[in-house]
This record gives C-alpha cells, sequence and structure tokens, in this order.
C-alpha cells in the first residue's frame, strides 16, 4: 500500500487514536485540493448540461460566488450565486505569497503550538473575501494541527489580509461521520456491519494495480480482471488493494497482498476478504465501496472528473465509534470494532465519508448541515437505505434514519441532525417517484435530479430550497405550467417545512363593464400560496381565497388605474403583471332623455331616429336610448319612447324618472 505523505510520527500516532470528538465548520473551493480554482466544472446528468464557473474580479478568485449554467431542452437557465464586490474595486497589484508570522502569531494566540503544524502542500491561494473592511484579498493557509495528548488534531484554514497581514477568517475542515467504501473482494450483503453470522458477497475489484514481474504495470477492468499482454509462459504478478481512484491501508494488521505465478493462458484469482474475519473485511470493504460509489456517480454522470480523484482510505483504526474525513489529506478513516460500535468499514458509513471527498472536488460552498445532509442522501440512495449506519451501535441501533421525522428548522449544534430535513425530504422524493416511474426509473430521476442540485445549486437549506428544485427541474422555462417531478417535489419536501414555492399568476387581464372593472386570472400549476390580493394603484383592495380566478372592482374612481394580483405567503409575495385602464367621470342620465335636458318629450325619439337611422349627430348617452335596457340599440327603443309619450304605454327602464345609473351591465356608455 502507497503509505501517506507528509505525516510526521506525531501526527500518525494521533491519527492513529481516532477521536471521537471532531470538530466541523464551513468548506468552500479554496479547501477542496483537487478542485482547479479557476476553471469551469461541467456536468451531463439526464438531459441536462451543468456548468458551473467561479467569478473572477481582476483575476482572482471571489469566495462564494459563481455563475451556475444548466441547460437542456427548451431551457437555458443561468443562476448568479453569492456575493460580489463592487466592479470599482481596485486591482490589488502584485502580492506577497506568504503570510506565515501573522499564522503562527494567531496559533500562539488559540494556544496551539506553531510546532505541532504540518503544511501538506504548495498553497496559499488568493482571493478576495468579504471581511469587517468590507472587501478585502486574502491569502489562504492550510494547515494540519497534529494535536496533543489532551487535544484532537485540526485541519485549519486561516485567511490573511494581503494588505495587512491580519488573520481575517478561520475555517476548521476536520469532518466527522460515518461511512463505508466498496472493493474487489467479500464484503457483507446489503451493506451491513461484519459480525461473523454475516452472509457476505463478492464484488470485482476495478482499477487495481497489478505489477507483472518484467511487464508493464496494469489494471483491472470494470470486471476486475486484468490481461498482462505479450507472455509466453508463466508470470509472477503482486497484486494489493492500491489502485487507481483508491488505496487501502490496514493499519490493524499487515496489508493483504497476493503474489500469484499465472501460467500462460490461465487464470489465477486473488479474493481479498477470503478470511471472514473483521480485519480483512474492512481491508476489502475498503475498496469496495468507494468503488461502487464512484460507478454510480459515473454512471449519473459520465465525465464527471471529481468522481476519478483518488482517495487513501485507512481502517482498522485504534480507537472506536468513529469514521472520518481528512480533507487535506483526501483520506478516510475507519476504527475498528468496540466501545459498542461495529467496525466502521462498511456500507453507508463509507459512503458518507467518500461523499465528502467527491464534495471536495467541486467547487462552490455548502453550508455544513447541506454537506452532511448531502452526504446521507448519498449513502442513502447508493444502498437504497436510509439507515445510515445501519446496525452500527447493536442490531435495530442505527446513526439516522432518514424515515424518522424531520422539519425544517432542526436547533442543533450538530449539521448531522439540523440536516435531516433535507435528507428525509431527498429519500422521500426517492420512494414517490419509485412509486411513480417504477423501481428503476424513480430512484434515477430523484439520483439526477438531487445531483444536479449538489452540483448545480447554491448550498443553501432555507424555505427556498424546494423553489430552487423546482426550477433545476423544469423542462421549459415555464414554473407556472409545473414542472416534470412537480408534485413529488411539493409531496415530498413541503411536510418536511423545506419551501413554500410562488409563482405569479400565468396570465392576467382586466376590462371595464360601465364603471366597474372585471379582473379575470388563471392560477399557477405549482404554488402553495395561502391567498390572493387585489391590488388597485398599488394598494390592496380586496383579498381572495387560494383558488379564486375572477373579481370585480365596482365603481373605481375616474382617472388612469393600474390593477395587480399578488399570491401571499406569509411574508413571500408573487405579483402578476400591472393591466392598465381609464375610468371615466360617472354620469347619470334619464332613461329617455336623449338630449340630456332633464325631461322627455317629442324632441327625445326624433334625436334618437335621426342617430340611428338618418345619418344624425350620435347621442352623448347611448344608455339613455336603450329604453327597453336590452343592452342594444334598435327601432324598438324609439317605437317605446313614443308609445309611452303619446299612447300611455310602459315607462322606460331604471332609471326614470329620476337620474341615475344603469343597474344593468352592457356595453353602452354614457360619455
Amino acid at each position: 500500500m502507497s503509505p501517506p505523505v507528509l505525516l510526521s510520527p506525531l501526527l500518525l500516532l494521533v491519527l492513529s487514536l481516532g477521536a471521537p470528538g471532531v470538530a466541523v465548520g464551513t468548506i468552500d473551493e479554496g479547501s477542496r485540493p483537487g478542485a482547479s480554482l479557476g476553471s469551469a466544472t461541467t456536468a451531463q446528468i439526464g438531459d441536462r448540461q451543468i456548468e458551473v464557473r467561479p467569478r473572477l474580479l481582476h483575476g482572482i478568485l471571489v469566495d462564494g460566488a459563481r455563475e451556475v449554467r444548466i441547460n437542456r431542452p427548451g431551457v437555458n437557465l443561468v443562476l448568479e450565486q453569492g456575493e460580489h464586490p463592487p466592479t470599482g474595486t481596485a486591482d490589488p497589484g502584485p502580492l506577497p505569497r506568504e503570510r506565515w508570522i501573522a499564522v503562527d502569531r494567531w496559533l500562539e494566540r488559540q494556544g496551539l503550538n506553531p510546532a505541532h503544524t504540518i503544511t501538506p502542500q504548495s498553497w496559499p491561494e488568493l482571493r478576495w473575501i468579504r471581511s469587517g473592511r468590507g472587501w478585502t484579498p486574502a491569502l489562504g493557509h492550510r494547515i494540519h494541527w497534529t494535536g496533543t495528548a489532551s487535544a484532537p488534531p485540526r485541519e485549519l484554514e486561516l485567511w490573511v489580509g494581503a494588505d495587512r497581514g491580519e488573520v481575517l477568517e478561520v475555517r476548521d475542515l476536520l469532518r466527522e461521520g460515518g461511512t463505508a467504501i466498496t472493493a474487489q473482494g467479500r464484503i457483507p450483503v446489503d451493506g451491513r456491519p461484519f459480525a461473523p453470522s454475516t452472509p457476505l458477497v463478492t464484488h470485482p475489484l476495478p482499477d487495481l494495480r497489478v505489477l507483472p514481474l518484467g511487464y508493464p504495470i496494469v489494471h483491472t477492468d470494470e470486471n476486475g480482471i486484468a490481461l498482462i499482454p505479450g507472455v509466453s509462459g508463466s508470470v509472477t504478478a503482486t497484486i494489493n488493494l492500491v489502485g487507481t481512484h483508491a488505496d487501502v491501508m490496514n493499519q490493524g494488521a499487515a496489508d493483504t497482498d497476493f503474489t500469484l505465478t499465472v501460467p500462460a493462458g490461465g487464470v489465477e484469482t486473488a479474493t481479498f476478504g477470503i478470511v471472514a474475519d473483521e480485519f480483512s473485511i474492512a481491508e476489502a470493504a475498503g475498496y469496495i465501496v468507494p468503488s461502487l460509489a464512484r460507478a454510480w456517480v459515473r454512471g449519473l454522470a459520465p465525465g464527471l472528473a471529481a468522481a476519478d480523484a483518488p482517495v487513501s482510505v485507512h481502517v482498522n483504526v485504534a480507537g472506536t465509534c468513529f469514521a472520518g474525513y481528512l480533507p487535506i489529506f483526501q483520506t478516510i478513516q475507519c476504527t475498528r470494532a468496540g466501545g459498542g460500535c461495529a467496525n466502521a468499514a462498511y456500507g453507508t458509513l463509507l459512503a458518507h465519508e467518500w461523499f465528502h471527498h467527491l464534495d471536495g472536488q467541486l467547487p462552490g460552498s455548502s453550508e455544513l448541515e447541506v454537506q452532511e445532509a448531502n452526504a446521507d442522501i448519498f449513502a442513502a440512495y447508493l444502498f437504497g437505505d436510509p439507515r445510515i449506519g445501519r446496525d452500527y451501535q447493536g442490531i435495530g441501533f442505527h446513526l439516522r434514519d432518514l424515515t424518522a421525522p424531520a422539519v425544517y428548522p432542526i436547533p442543533s449544534a450538530s449539521p448531522h441532525e439540523s440536516g435531516r430535513p433535507l435528507s428525509a425530504a431527498f429519500w422521500d422524493l426517492r420512494q414517490l417517484l419509485a412509486a411513480e416511474l417504477g423501481p428503476v426509473n424513480g430512484p434515477l430521476a430523484a439520483a439526477e435530479l438531487w445531483l444536479t442540485w449538489v452540483i448545480g445549486g447554491s448550498g443553501d437549506l432555507d424555505p427556498g430550497t424546494l423553489q430552487e428544485l423546482l426550477e433545476l427541474d423544469d423542462d421549459d422555462g415555464d414554473l407556472s405550467n409545473g414542472t416534470p417531478h412537480g408534485e413529488a417535489l411539493l409531496a415530498a419536501f413541503l411536510p418536511h417545512g423545506l419551501g413554500i414555492p410562488l409563482v405569479a399568476v400565468p396570465s392576467f387581464a382586466c376590462a371595464r363593464d360601465e364603471q366597474d372593472v372585471h379582473l379575470t386570472w388563471t392560477l399557477p400549476a405549482i404554488s402553495a400560496h395561502g391567498a390572493i390580493e387585489v391590488l388597485r394603484d398599488g394598494s390592496v383592495i380586496e383579498t381572495l381565497p387560494p383558488d379564486a380566478t375572477s373579481t370585480i372592482d365596482l365603481a373605481p374612481p375616474s382617472g388612469f388605474h393600474e390593477w395587480s394580483i399578488v399570491l401571499r405567503q406569509g411574508p413571500s409575495t408573487a405579483s402578476s403583471p400591472i393591466c392598465l385602464l381609464e375610468i371615466p367621470e360617472i354620469v347619470t342620465f334619464i332613461r329617455g332623455d336623449i338630449s340630456m335636458d332633464g325631461g322627455l318629450d317629442i324632441s327625445d325619439p326624433i334625436q334618437l331616429l335621426d342617430a340611428l337611422f338618418a345619418g344624425g349627430p350620435p347621442i352623448p348617452c347611448l344608455d339613455a336610448g336603450d329604453i327597453d335596457d336590452n343592452g342594444r340599440l334598435d327601432l324598438a327603443d324609439p317605437v317605446l319612447l313614443l308609445t309611452y309619450l303619446f299612447q300611455a304605454g310602459a315607462a322606460p327602464a331604471a332609471p326614470f324618472p329620476d337620474p341615475g345609473l344603469d343597474p344593468t351591465p352592457d356595453t353602452l356608455l354614457c360619455l
């Protein structure tokens, strides 16, 4: 096995202890040794092409800011995430690359002996960060503090102002959790922890390095088969758990190595974990689980380079009840059985930690609770099991169960606990889509959407998470008509308190009828609004139930007015476009008073006949000429008026004999 580099004897001693209480903190792309800070990350997930590009100012990376482009048939979505310094911020020019004096002074103030630090790689990196003095160019320094007999080791990232040499920000990188990694060999079925009675299953070991004596190095293929070309006779080859994407170090016993003599044209088999004991099975699992995890991600997103970053897995570490990922060394550590816990090198525990390794290769910054939730989601999706750390502390005792009730927010100092609403919602989504689309296509759709969000999402956990997922799920650029998996997303996330999506009404119209204004609209296919507000000139004039689609604004004041519809849920709103209309002055009239002189006489039917049939001037109030109030002017109207005046016929319809407004709406107006 390849030994770790740059580890002092003291550090090796501390790491071997596997201390269960490890500090945790947020990480962005600057703390990810595998990420290329100035380059874009691209991935093809289903029909989505995702590109995540860091944002730069004067060629310097801006902390936490990036641009995400998501392209799919009919949709081109561009999301700008994070803050950006003002465009007028000056180019800092050439800056010194080292600030170790400031780092040492900070360590001493914290009671951390600078002599106990290791700098494992060429760093720091220059970037803009927001400090108490605004946006400042800063240099980052990653160090590993080896710890003491009374204090666990720490991995720290310090950002030192390039102008004044102050430590502006500190991030604690060491992560804790549970995880498992796979390799060719024998491991317990269904991702269970090892026990003498647990059935074992054999997996192929892909990408293992094989050293044939006298021939070039070869690697096993996806079926665990390595072909040694050009062999005319027998050949001796050495194989151990060192591969292109993972290598395993057994800290509880000697590493398993096989030296095989293979006859020409023959086949020999090396089976890791052939001895069914705890240490051998953990060693095999340390390679198998990362292999399964990597293959799963590559199946979802072919060509995603982050999945190929190699990881070192230390199994059977002294100590108990601990599994963790050291991002500086890109190493997973799993302790042996004891203290009421199983050996940590298995199933969802290894998968959880391997996701931290994958996440460390991706640009962007996620909240710590999101990192832990995503690691749980990955492990649960990979093994199809919502129990994280299944049976870790005894049969039926799991570290976390994604089916347990979890509603945002969960106030907790543990990011594993506060992130549970997100992981529980994604597990529910997987189950709902499996019921809707089938046991293969449903989990696949859930996994594609989740990985899209991991790469292209903001990395925040809040009620807006669902809105962001709907945007990523959308296939036509219009949320108002729904998304392919919108119903399942609503059903999965709303019960966990994650997201009240508000979408503006897709269509809104207003029309005047006499002095009234009729408002009509259609409701979006996806929305969780609790009320509808009707606004005139920016002020609420009516509040309607959430299923209303029309209303009438009765006799608004004369003049120009703007109407709009607002969907509301608590303080959140989504507004419709504005509709603009002019309301004329309110005019009262007497039915039949065509001349508008306040009375009825022979001149009124004559003027009406002249306007209707002789090309005379138009009458000023069409409603006054509608004697029977049927909404139209025709020959019957002057006949009825003459009959009333000279033959004691029926009186005109209201308003009559006193002036007033038309009691029935129609298109005949008084100007």
